[in-house]
């Protein structure tokens, strides 16, 4: 996919308001469709967590987060050349884009302090930094 922050941060906010679909479909994306299982975003278990989802999962083209009354769209991705995280809550529709283009383990080795510097108490904070972690690993 080749976008903008600016063009992905239009539809990241209409994602959030629902725009051009029902409230029972965004219902449905705000519902957890698959448990990742061992494959968790936020390692409740972990120190490091700032806090933990009542559930957490796949949705439809999203991963999941739910906080009580609020819910955390997130999708992600990376390649050989780049590395990417998008998040919004809703119904706050606060978010972070962050898209890094270099080579991944450069990108990946950014990450973690990309986050922690724009956002301290993120949910993605912990599961960037265990994949930095893994990279590492021979």
């Amino acid at each position: 996919m080749v976008t903008t922050v600016r063009d992905y941060a239009l539809f990241l906010k209409a994602v959030a308001a629902a725009e051009g679909y029902s409230a029972a479909m965004a219902a449905d994306r705000d519902r957890v469709q698959t448990d990742k299982g061992d494959q968790a975003i936020v390692d409740c278990a972990s120190p490091s967590a700032t806090a933990c989802p009542d559930h957490q999962g796949y949705g439809l083209g999203f991963n999941v987060l739910r906080f009580g009354d609020a819910t955390v769209l997130e999708h992600g991705g990376a390649d050989w050349s780049e590395v990417s995280l998008a998040y919004i809550g809703t119904p706050s529709q606060d978010g972070i884009i962050i898209f890094l283009n270099a080579p991944n383990a450069r990108a990946l080795a950014a990450m973690p302090e990309l986050i922690a510097q724009i956002d301290p108490g993120s949910p993605f904070l912990g599961e960037y930094q265990r994949w930095l972690s893994n990279a590492r690993q021979p």
